[in-house]
């Protein structure tokens, strides 16, 4: 396969704090394929998750960009969460949703 990955697993700077990254590049057309930053904060009754994503399908193709945002009242329910979690978890490895 000519596409090697770099991954930064989830990494949490403490128990509130999350921060998520990853990096995808093609090695035969020396190009980025994927590019993910994010950070997200949980208390007690609240959350939310901030993510900016750089893509492309193809190494030929132009750069596409997506912000998703997630915000969840504890016990009311989240808005964009259930579509961050199943991105984090296709494609971060390691990645695992909290119980909410």
């Amino acid at each position: 396969n000519t596409v090697a990955g770099r991954t930064i697993d989830l990494v949490a700077a403490n128990p509130r704090w999350h921060l998520y990254a990853r990096s995808r590049y093609d090695l035969l057309n020396q190009a980025e394929l994927d590019q993910l930053l994010g950070f997200g904060y949980e208390s007690c009754c609240w959350a939310f998750r901030l993510i900016q994503r750089n893509y492309r399908l193809s190494s030929t193709l132009p750069v596409e960009q997506q912000l998703i945002l997630d915000f969840e009242f504890k016990g009311l329910g989240t808005v964009g969460g259930k579509r961050i979690d199943s991105y984090l978890k296709n494609d971060i490895l390691g990645y695992e949703s909290k119980p909410r």
